[in-house]
């Protein structure tokens, strides 16, 4: 009741809507149920026009090389089941797991996935750095999560869409550096998390993102 309209009002003004879910890995069958339920959702006709995987739960999985296991074969579940439909995957940004926190999520799998995602989405949230971080510059942050998402897949020319933010914690320099970094690296446009706490104000800078 909720979903629906929402849905149906973002197609009326040519908005394409991507539903996206956090899978918690400890039982595929049930993450694979919520996907199957997006990609089969209909309002007045009308579903969604893309499936993202939010890949960043650890805790119900501990022992990283299963996760990494069990992350796989629901992305290969996930592919099968999509046919033609666009995916995204939305990973963790590689400096967290590669340079600030090693332990995060050790042997990542990216040249596994590589071939089951059409887009890559790293969340790329320059807020949650220290300020004292190099990795706070929204420039740098957002540039070198995208060249590392590209050389760890293998593909130099990944189709990658970063995720900035968070708002609440961002000004207009910031969004200054994250759009020129999706320009400098051919991203496909970006995102920023998340809409409500976006300033209107700000949008004039944003739309600077190439489409």
């Amino acid at each position: 009741e909720i979903l629906g309209p929402m849905l149906n009002r973002a197609h009326a003004r040519g908005i394409k809507v991507v539903a996206w879910y956090l899978p918690k890995f400890y039982d595929l069958d049930s993450d694979m149920r919520r996907f199957l339920a997006m990609r089969d959702f209909r309002a007045n006709g009308e579903g969604f026009d893309g499936i993202g995987n939010d890949i960043e739960w650890t805790k119900d999985v501990p022992n990283h090389a299963e996760r990494s296991v069990r992350l796989i074969e629901l992305s290969r579940r996930l592919r099968a089941a999509g046919g033609a439909e666009a995916l995204s995957a939305i990973p963790l940004p590689p400096v967290l797991i590669e340079t600030i926190n090693p332990k995060y999520w050790p042997g990542f799998p990216w040249r596994e996935l590589a071939p089951l995602y059409d887009v890559w989405m790293p969340m790329s949230y320059w807020t949650f750095r220290a300020k004292s971080s190099p990795y706070r510059d929204a420039y740098r942050y957002t540039a070198e999560n995208v060249q590392r998402t590209r050389l760890n897949l293998g593909l130099p020319n990944a189709v990658v869409h970063p995720a900035g933010g968070t708002d609440n914690k961002s000004n207009d320099d910031d969004y200054r550096g994250f759009v020129r970094a999706c320009i400098d690296t051919g991203s496909v446009g970006g995102s920023i998390y998340d809409w409500r706490t976006t300033p209107m104000a700000s949008y004039g800078i944003l739309r600077g993102v190439p489409n």
